[in-house]
């Protein structure tokens, strides 16, 4: 008996069996055959030796790998020197292709011959060229029985695959047996679940008894080998949706989708996809604007039907892990950049022990989760048959940290205004809503719509304990003790009367207008937790929501709690909290368009379809006051340097609180003129005058891009050097040049610029048309295809306009990103030479932050930094499938390598886990060099520590967590000391992110704190500074204070790449500028109170910022909290201002200021203290 080994991802085990039963039905026991699952040995600690037996036992090989799995680059050491016939069924990437070993063809020759061709000819099927490259004829007959295999193989079905069999046994052992021809399957068409398969849509539909008054459902899957792996979806999706709509079922090798679907669907109602990749040609690769174009033009959403290729469902259903990284990349991540959507985890694989094959795995569908999957489906096609006036629509606003300062917040966008404007457009659009005479804030503040006001009765709907009973007691017995365990019984205590449940909800005709829960109590309940359950009143929100008959929601701003309830991050079961509350209802998000990584989160975890709003205009900070003043002494002074007029400006500037020389106090002036600072909150489907317009483009156009940057081309035709001159009255000319071209190019007029970059500047401020945002959730809401587009950066990145779009991420497969990779290497350099200048050596140990939300806006800037800093880089010459590990040597790299403490968010882990696999491989690569430890640091310390294969660098949050509870702990108040805020970023960081699993490592993580120099983080985008955002203190702060809590001692750098240069600098230095551009700074402050009851607490958000740098950096001047007591409460005039803007946050400001003081951090007179208690208790007793 002949045996013969398969190593694969394929499921294809029906039609293998089924093939092996008809060769011993007409041949005898000829033939075994032995089936090796990739995944089974992706855990490095599972041994490869029965893989090797396998092999030694096998007179056959066959070879299906199309990753970068561990079986697929161990395997060639395994064959090496085993005279064994191999064979690769699927051309993938070289290295596996080189593994095809058949009579005299030794693919692995022609590889290495011409490795960027090889691919090419071997899918065109070119034989003559290959026969020329090879230099004879003589592997011409294995050549073609190559392709003669990968043709049977292709088809995929019992008869072609039986017929492979005898073919290889005829034609690769001593066995004579007779076979046939590979039959070509049909590359498309139709079929019919249970009756057959059609060409013509005509015959199908009467087949199928075509209903023209029903709605119509399109389901694309595979033809070829895969059909098996998704003919099971298709039978049991269809049996649920068959009689209550038409359903158009498609099979296509990927090659023809777009045929097939233009073909076939044009007019279906809704597309649901059953296949991986992107459509437009699957793994080969196509054009996804001649997708979106066709989808465009048929006009229906497109629905992912999520299935497991390698998720075993005996483990997902005992409470394992969702997707792994592959899978979320090829079934979500890809479909996604199409514009599918609602990822409903249907089906994975079950492992059976089958006689004839051994171990196998088969497609198991989950019969709950494709009743939730068929029932979402028919509630997007009620919104697209429904009359606009007969829908009911929940639209959700925020209110974290609970109570009125807070009501209504979204980041970067004026929440009351925007709504204002969407209820317009809905009662445009025919929907039975009432607009409000009063503004929607007073509306909530008078009938109590708050969650856990301080200063005000809430009101809402009342949900008597014995509904919420009712509705409890239906819940999964585990999520009824979890919620018990954490909330007590019902009713719990947050917002509770007495025995009912209150719903901050009010209706609006028939929109509801509602505000979601806060997570907790804020103090002990982090907003991203993923382990903590959502308490009773929580739980009752969305289950009036869906008691009420809405027919979709949408959470409106960035961003929600929903998303973050425990669960698994993909692949989400009936006792998932998200996929439980939000239930059957289409969830619509508008979201702001510069942070895909947390609204990818809302993509996966709520099904979310995300509409991207733009950010606020922008603009430069410019100086005011005593700044003025003084950069107009140091124009004086370069026209007359006079020693007098120098004594003035130091004296001056050092008032300012700038120090240095002349030239530096110069330099840092023109850095804050030139700062670009957001100008208020964006507005739904607001217009930017000609000034926005200006100082967008000029921030876009100072980078270097098709064209040099603007700057350059305007100082070559003054005759001067932009580069030599940038922080400099001379680069401010060429600033003010550059805007003045602008002008002249967006009012029609001539410049002396190229014609081309004219028109190309005129492109790019026309896509600043945010009037779609509106559209955009109008087109989801009547069931319509919303056009998808990429989110990021839209300085960085002016492709992100325009708005209201179906927003995704990056391409993951393309990180790190050829630009990312130079701009890493560079902040790498740059950074060891800031820390050489100072130290007069390179540090041994960096952390680094490593996010999500930077990831996937700058393509992986910081995944570069960090490769560069250990002395590797990425090598694609494979594909972007298999991205290999190349070691700069020691002498080309000209200093030692420099251990990497990498420090990930949940985020980053949830979207971006292959590239944690690539991080990973650098270490073990490094840490396993024949290299003086002197010279690897990384190698040093693994000795130091006892040597493991893979030292342990990535660290994070546990699996359930996003993040650490810093930001909640210093906004409650409720710490004492600065040791508290160290122990809880040492106990939740401490999570080890290891190649074959996430465990807790707190010694590690100790010893690797330790050993940290250097805290590292990059500041990508001018939305937010680093005193904007609580998660950088929360990181970078987190670092450094539990670095110095185990007797250590770190410098803090920021790598800021906002501007045309990459600047490595001070934390202290960051938010000495970040102060003086933002938050004392009149232009900014006019932007925000120009957004009522928004502008303060904005504001105010930054003072609280501030505290958190303190407490966990001390990196906060003095200077910073007496120019801001003076400038926002101190100052009659501006107090009034916020005040009236927002009393609540107004006293929360001077709250925070006391605090300060209290806890040391400022270093205040008593004369100020005791006036700002004196303002806030007034304005106290005003709200009370």
């Amino acid at each position: 008996m002949k045996r013969i080994l398969a190593v694969t991802t394929m499921n294809n085990t029906a039609s293998l069996k089924e093939a092996l039963t008809r060769i011993r039905e007409e041949h005898g026991d000829i033939v075994s055959i032995t089936k090796v699952y990739l995944e089974k040995y992706e855990d490095p600690r599972v041994p490869m030796d029965d893989v090797a037996e396998y092999i030694d036992e096998s007179d056959i090989i066959l070879v299906d790998i199309r990753g970068n799995e561990r079986i697929g680059r161990e395997l060639p050491g395994i064959l090496r020197d085993r005279d064994k016939t191999v064979i690769s069924l699927v051309w993938g990437s070289n290295h596996i292709l080189s593994l095809t070993s058949m009579g005299k063809l030794d693919l692995g020759e022609l590889v290495a011959a011409a490795p960027g061709r090889i691919d090419s000819l071997v899918r065109e099927r070119d034989l003559e060229a290959i026969l020329e490259l090879h230099g004879s004829d003589e592997i011409r007959d294995d050549l073609k029985r190559w392709f003669q295999a990968m043709d049977y193989y292709g088809a995929g079905d019992p008869d072609n695959l039986m017929n492979l069999i005898l073919f290889l046994l005829d034609s690769y052992t001593d066995l004579e047996v007779p076979f046939e021809d590979p039959v070509e399957m049909p590359p498309y068409g139709l079929y019919l679940p249970f009756r057959g398969f059609y060409r013509d849509l005509e015959s199908y539909r009467r087949a199928s008894n075509f209903n023209p008054e029903l709605s119509t459902v399109g389901m694309l899957f595979y033809s070829g080998m895969h059909f098996d792996d998704t003919r099971p979806l298709v039978e049991e999706l269809y049996s649920r949706l068959h009689g209550n709509v038409n359903c158009t079922v498609v099979f296509s090798d990927v090659e023809n989708n777009l045929r097939a679907i233009e073909e076939y669907m044009g007019d279906v109602d809704l597309f649901v996809n059953m296949q991986y990749f992107q459509l437009n040609r699957g793994p080969l690769g196509g054009d996804p604007e001649a997708t979106r174009r066709l989808l465009r033009r048929i006009g229906a959403p497109y629905l992912i039907c999520l299935r497991g290729y390698e998720t075993d469902l005996d483990e997902w259903e005992a409470g394992g892990d969702g997707l792994n990284p592959m899978e979320i990349v090829l079934g979500i991540t890809l479909p996604e950049l199409d514009g599918g959507f609602e990822p409903v985890f249907t089906a994975g694989m079950r492992t059976l022990n089958d006689p004839d094959l051994g171990e196998v795995r088969v497609v198991d569908v989950v019969p709950e989760r494709m009743d939730r999957f068929a029932a979402r489906i028919l509630n997007w096609l009620k919104l697209r048959t429904m009359e606009n006036h007969e829908k009911r629509i929940g639209i959700i606003l925020y209110d974290y940290p609970p109570g009125e300062a807070n009501l209504g917040n979204a980041g970067y966008l004026d929440v009351f205004e925007s709504l204002e404007v969407f209820l317009r457009r809905l009662r445009e659009r025919g929907y039975s809503v009432r607009i409000p005479d009063e503004p929607i804030k007073d509306i909530l503040m008078r009938e109590g719509l708050i969650n856990s006001p301080s200063y005000h009765e809430y009101g809402g709907q009342r949900i008597p304990l014995s509904d919420y009973l009712e509705f409890f007691s239906r819940l999964p017995e585990r999520i009824q003790d979890d919620v018990r365990a954490r909330w007590g019984e019902p009713p719990g205590e947050l917002m509770v009367d007495g025995d009912d449940i209150i719903i901050p909800v009010t209706e609006l005709g028939s929109v509801y207008l509602c505000i979601q829960p806060s997570r907790g109590i804020m103090e002990t309940d982090s907003y991203h937790s993923r382990d903590n359950p959502p308490h009773h009143q929580y739980l009752a929100f969305y289950a009036y929501l869906n008691s009420v008959g809405l027919d979709a929601i949408i959470h409106f701003g960035m961003h929600g709690t929903l998303e973050f309830l425990p669960g698994r991050e993909t692949a989400l079961g009936a006792e998932c909290y998200p996929d439980l509350l939000l239930g059957e209802l289409p969830n619509i998000y508008l979201y702001w368009a510069g942070n895909t990584s947390e609204s990818t989160i809302a993509r996966r975890r709520t099904y979310a379809l995300p509409v991207a709003h733009a950010s606020p205009p922008v603009r430069q900070s410019d100086l005011y006051g005593d700044y003025l003043v003084l950069e107009e002494l140091i124009d004086q002074w370069h026209g007359d340097p006079d020693d007098g007029l120098r004594d003035e400006i130091i004296e001056r500037a050092s008032q300012l609180n700038l120090r240095g020389d002349i030239p530096e106090i110069e330099s840092e002036l023109f850095r804050m003129k030139r700062r670009l600072i957001p100008r208020g909150l964006h507005i739904m489907d607001s217009e930017w005058d000609p000034n926005d317009m200006v100082s967008y483009l000029l921030g876009v156009l100072r980078f270097d891009r098709e064209y040099p940057s603007i700057h350059s081309m305007v100082a070559e035709k003054l005759g001067l050097d932009y580069r030599g001159s940038m922080d400099t009255a001379t680069g401010w000319e060429i600033e003010r040049h550059a805007a003045e071209a602008l002008k002249r190019i967006l009012t029609g007029k001539s410049v002396d610029l190229p014609p081309e970059y004219v028109e190309w500047v005129r492109s790019l401020s026309e896509r600043c048309d945010f009037r779609g945002e509106s559209r955009g959730l109008l087109e989801a809401l009547e069931g319509r295809y919303v056009n998808p587009s990429r989110g990021g950066d839209p300085i960085r990145d002016p492709e992100v306009y325009p708005t209201g779009y179906s927003m995704h991420a990056f391409d993951p497969m393309k990180i790190p990103a050829p630009l990312a990779e130079s701009r890493g290497r560079l902040a790498a350099r740059k950074l060891l030479e800031d820390y050489l200048e100072e130290n007069g050596r390179y540090p041994e140990t960096v952390a680094v932050v490593l996010w999500g939300f930077e990831t996937l806006k700058t393509g992986g800037d910081t995944i570069s930094m960090i490769l560069e800093l250990l002395g590797v880089r990425i090598n694609r010459k494979y594909g972007p499938w298999a991205k290999n590990i190349d070691v700069i040597p020691l002498n080309e790299l000209g200093r030692p390598r420099v251990d990497v403490l990498v420090n990930i968010c949940g985020i980053f882990r949830d979207t971006l886990g292959s590239q944690i696999e690539i991080l990973n491989r650098a270490f073990k690569t490094v840490a396993g060099l024949d290299e003086d430890p002197e010279d690897n640091y990384i190698l040093k310390h693994n000795l130091e520590d006892g040597w493991v294969k893979v030292p342990p660098r990535i660290f994070g949050p546990g699996p359930a967590e996003y993040a650490s509870s810093i930001p909640d702990i210093i906004g409650g108040g409720a710490w004492d000391q600065e040791d508290e805020l160290a122990a809880a970023y040492l106990g939740e960081m401490c999570y080890a992110y290891l190649p074959d699993s996430v465990r807790e490592a707190p010694d590690e993580f100790r010893r690797n704190l330790q050993r940290v120099e250097l805290v590292a983080q990059e500041r990508d985008n001018v939305e937010y500074e680093v005193t904007d955002l609580d998660h950088y203190y929360e990181f970078m702060g987190g670092l450094t204070s539990s670095v110095r809590s185990l007797g250590g001692s770190c410098s803090v750098r920021v790598v800021d790449s906002t501007e045309d240069e990459i600047y490595v600098e001070g934390l202290d230095e960051v938010i000495g500028r970040a102060a003086r551009c933002r938050i004392l700074n009149p232009v900014w402050l006019d932007g925000m109170l120009a957004h009522d009851h928004h502008g303060a607490k904005n504001i105010k958000d930054r003072v609280e910022h501030l505290l958190g740098f303190s407490a966990t950096t001390g990196a906060v001047d003095n200077w910073v909290y007496d120019d801001v007591a003076e400038t926002l409460i101190l100052d009659d005039e501006m107090r009034r201002r916020i005040s009236e803007n927002n009393p609540y946050a107004a006293v929360r400001m001077g709250e925070i200021l006391l605090e300060t003081a209290e806890r040391g951090y400022w270093d205040a007179p008593d004369e100020t203290l005791n006036r700002i208690r004196e303002v806030f208790l007034g304005l106290e007793y005003e709200l009370e």
